[in-house]
């Protein structure tokens, strides 16, 4: 339905271009604003409006829009507008309503315009020439308009009454194996039980449903792939020790491996880095965790250290970055992992999972001023989680051209053809990217959150402008339910408008909170290669909050490593664990290089596109993954790089007293390298072109940035790469940042 345009009564409608007044991100019933929630750039203060176009005689400024409504994909709004007639007349003011398509980029925190529409127009000082103008406007102002800051657009975002309840279905909250570890360690995830393959030309077989470097000899000894050597054990469950010396054809296996694409050999830092790496023969091995079955290992610098939370009954363990409680009523310690609560007498178990709903109140009360105020967007009915309910109900979004062609996908043998439980379709179970069989001759398959269509398995396959509705209700049950978030929204003649919401990624709703994973176990395709399901546990995932990125998850439990900072868009876990590789805003005709082999430097990482620039003024430095969402202050575990950059707050982190007021930092913190150290040394950041120097945790010693990675996929395309560089070995915390290495084996 058209809207109806209010009239505007003020002294001149010129204070409608010049307005600033701050508003605030969150207007879900119950969140209350954020007071660093970024005021939105009205009118002309947003950078490339206003907008000039010429007709005729007439010259027109047309000024950012206030919007009206926004449901993530679509605006209506208004748009002060200035028209200068031939001289000497005076300017004409007035207001259009605009009518546009958004495509997200929640990296650059914008969102640009297409298909832009005058669809009215109201100029109170000449109503007679109102539809004049409108037509010449119409015809006048560009189809594509300069990017709105997404914080502004936020303000108008209005949320679906479902999705604060989620879809629906059941997911799986049944506790995972929870570890705790006192010093450095090492989680080695295997989906499910091991699927040994040989090794050609040695007496070796390599585990193959493992990120890791896994080895057997034909004794039955296990060989761990680690830095400049082996770990060596008699059994998966240990123990576990330096290897004396290689075990015979384990440079084959290797070699093999990473031709493959298949593991990461952690080697403890990062390809091309000036820093020396750990070496078994000078530094203490960590503990070696094995696990064939859902776990989370949360690792403490010694033993658990509780202190209180004023107000409360609470005490929380500030030695980690895990998420860990105890309520003193009773004793009892609570865990947060990936968004679910989990409860039990002591840190060794037994453990329940707790719904939110019936949490003890004092988690709602932990004050907002807490280093672990963070915890409160998993707490029901609290602003935060309201704040993260809109985080994730936002789509990144692109424009594809209709043109647009995939390659005919990867498949390990024959196709091989399973039912989705609750549909009449079928899916490729042996694919790497995700292909689902709606009829004969109605094939739809999903790569970088692009929907293609063909006729037959074999294509062509083209960008498809529909997506049947089937498709939409795949359940948690099925792995393909994560593509139940990418949607087509329409298309013109020229491009189709997709895009997806955080779910394409792994979240879901439950109980009026956020969540990662369904919690179910998805089994693995296993046959020449693996192909493993989206994974839930493994890698820590929790929700956080920075400055840069709004709500997101970060993933990495212990001395303080993670990636939070870069949102919920590009967070992924380890491959060749599911990994949906997102396109990139504005994308043209031709897709990133995200499949295949190949490392990525932290440097090329951090200056990939949409990341080459700070992504607010003056700021050129990320410390942390996760800071308090309304004092600005680093949360919990989370410690700052050089104390002398935080004036008063140095000591405990954060931003400058007067942060607000400088661009987030000072001249001083910005000259400075872009480098963090948790207790000790735990992962640096080198930010756009900085070098690729500092990715060791615990004392320099254990690395908690395993890039490496190579790794053939699920779902998206091939995980090897993350953005167009050969990711794929982000292995959850590594070991000191969090042991989440190699993530899954969960079922």
């Amino acid at each position: 339905m058209r809207r109806i345009l209010l009239p505007i009564f003020c002294a001149g409608l010129a204070l409608a271009v010049t307005s600033c007044a701050t508003r605030y991100k969150y207007t879900s019933a119950g969140a209350a604003p954020s007071p660093l929630a970024a005021p939105a750039s009205a009118g002309g203060a947003e950078p490339g409006w206003p907008l000039r176009v010429v007709s005729g005689p007439h010259t027109a400024k047309v000024y950012a829009p206030e919007i009206d409504s926004w449901d993530g994909h679509s605006i209506i709004g208004r748009s002060a507008v200035e028209i200068q007639p031939a001289s000497p007349a005076p300017p004409i003011y007035g207001v259009v309503a605009l009518k546009a398509i958004t495509l997200v980029n929640k990296e650059s925190r914008t969102a640009s315009l297409a298909d832009m529409q005058v669809i009215g127009a109201q100029f109170p000082s000449a109503p007679h020439r109102a539809q004049y103008f409108q037509q010449m406007l119409s015809a006048a102002v560009p189809k594509e308009g300069p990017p709105i800051a997404l914080p502004h657009l936020e303000t108008s975002f209005s949320l679906p009454p479902q999705q604060l309840a989620g879809a629906g279905q059941p997911l799986d909250n049944t506790p995972p194996e929870i570890i705790c570890a006192t010093r450095p360690a090492l989680l080695v995830s295997i989906d499910g039980p091991p699927a040994y393959r040989p090794v050609p030309s040695t007496l070796l077989q390599r585990v193959i449903n493992c990120r890791f470097l896994l080895l057997k000899d034909s004794a039955g000894r296990f060989y761990l792939r680690l830095w400049n050597g082996y770990m060596t054990a008699p059994a998966l469950a240990g123990p576990w020790k330096v290897a004396d010396r290689p075990v015979p054809g384990a440079d084959k296996a290797e070699a093999e491996a990473m031709a493959q694409g298949a593991v990461d050999l952690m080697q403890g830092t990062s390809p091309g880095a000036k820093t020396s790496p750990p070496a078994l023969t000078s530094s203490d091995a960590p503990a070696i965790f094995v696990a064939t079955r859902p776990a989370e290992l949360i690792i403490f610098s010694g033993e658990p250290d509780f202190v209180p939370i004023p107000g409360t009954d609470l005490l929380y363990a500030e030695n980690t970055t895990g998420d860990v409680f105890k309520l003193l009523s009773g004793q009892r310690v609570y865990v947060l992992i990936t968004g679910r609560w989990f409860s039990a007498p002591s840190m060794s178990g037994p453990w329940q999972f707790v719904p939110g709903s019936l949490l003890p109140p004092d988690f709602a009360n932990i004050p907002d001023t807490s280093p672990k105020e963070n915890v409160k967007a998993s707490v029901p009915g609290t602003p935060q989680a309201a704040e993260a309910l809109i985080a994730n109900s936002i789509p990144d979004s692109t424009q594809v051209p209709r043109t647009a062609t995939m390659q005919n996908p990867q498949i390990d043998g024959s196709p091989q053809l399973q039912p989705i439980e609750g549909t009449p379709l079928y899916y490729v179970a042996n694919s790497g990217t995700p292909i689902i069989r709606v009829d004969p001759q109605s094939w739809y398959a999903c790569q970088n959150g692009v929907w293609f269509v063909a006729t037959s398995l074999n294509g062509p396959w083209i960008a498809a402008t529909s997506v049947p509705a089937v498709i939409y209700s795949i359940p948690v049950t099925s792995p393909l339910h994560y593509l139940t978030y990418v949607q087509v929204y329409g298309a013109t003649p020229q491009y189709v408008y997709e895009g997806y919401t955080p779910g394409y990624l792994g979240t879901d709703v439950e109980d009026g909170v956020v969540v990662y994973g369904t919690g179910y176990w998805y089994p693995p395709w296993l046959g020449d290669v693996w192909y493993a399901g989206p994974i839930t546990y493994g890698c820590g995932w929790n929700l956080c909050w920075t400055p840069w990125n709004d709500w997101c998850f970060g993933p990495g439990f212990g001395w303080g490593w993670g990636l939070g900072f870069v949102g919920w868009n590009c967070l992924y876990p380890p491959g060749p664990f599911w990994g949906p590789f997102r396109h990139w805003p504005g994308y043209r005709g031709q897709f990133a290089a995200h499949g295949g082999a190949g490392f990525t430097t932290a440097a090329n990482l951090f200056s990939r596109p949409g990341r080459g620039a700070p992504l607010r003024p003056g700021f050129t430095g990320m410390y942390g993954r996760a800071y308090n969402s309304r004092t600005g202050l680093l949360a919990a575990g989370q410690h700052a790089a050089v104390q002398d950059v935080y004036s008063s707050r140095s000591a405990r982190g954060g931003f400058p007293a007067n942060w607000q007021n400088r661009g987030y930092l000072s001249p001083a913190a910005r000259s400075m390298s872009a480098h963090m150290w948790h207790r000790g040394g735990s992962f640096g950041f080198p930010y756009a072109s900085r070098p690729a120097s500092a990715y060791h945790g615990f004392g320099g010693t254990y690395g908690g940035f395993h890039e490496g990675g190579y790794g053939g996929g699920f779902h998206g395309g091939g995980f090897g790469s993350f953005h167009g560089g050969g990711f794929g070995g982000f292995h959850g915390g590594g070991f000191g940042g969090g042991g989440h290495g190699g993530g899954g084996g969960h079922r």
